[in-house]
């Protein structure tokens, strides 16, 4: 008796091709928007979208396919990104205002204003503030 080969529970054969996810990718890595890269690839956001959750789904089972791959591959790009825009911030002190904008509004988890670092820094700033205007009060100026 043949083994029935399983059907495709979406109904139509997927478009994600290596091809298309080496060009999403590939503008993931140098853009870090991934609906940048699906719409200059002329892909819905939303397929890329699928394809990603797809991919999430099949890697907590363990399966390894394209959308698996894809998914890696975008999870790899961003960090790829992340880590070129910090050694860019290391390196050019001058301009790094709009590459410390990108971290924080595209990577809001880890450098948004919601960060425990960010919490801590802030926290310290304003004890160091308040300790200046403690010292300070003593001072008369000009008198």
């Amino acid at each position: 008796m043949k083994e029935k080969t399983k059907k495709n529970v979406g109904g139509r054969p997927t478009t994600l091709t290596e091809e298309i996810s080496a060009a999403i990718i590939a503008e993931v890595r140098d853009t870090l928007s991934i609906n940048h890269a699906a719409e200059s690839n002329m892909i819905p956001r939303s397929t890329v979208s699928t394809w990603i959750q797809h991919g999430n789904d099949d890697l907590r089972d363990g399966k390894d396919n394209i959308f698996t791959r894809f998914t890696n591959g975008i999870k790899k790009a961003r960090a790829e990104f992340v880590q070129d825009t910090l050694r860019t911030l290391k390196c050019a002190p001058k301009n790094w205002q709009s590459n410390a904008w990108l971290l924080e509004r595209c990577c809001a988890e880890d450098f948004g204003k919601d960060n425990e670092l960010y919490k801590q820094l802030l926290d310290d700033y304003k004890m160091l503030m308040q300790a200046l205007i403690d010292q300070n009060k003593g001072v008369t100026h000009g008198k």
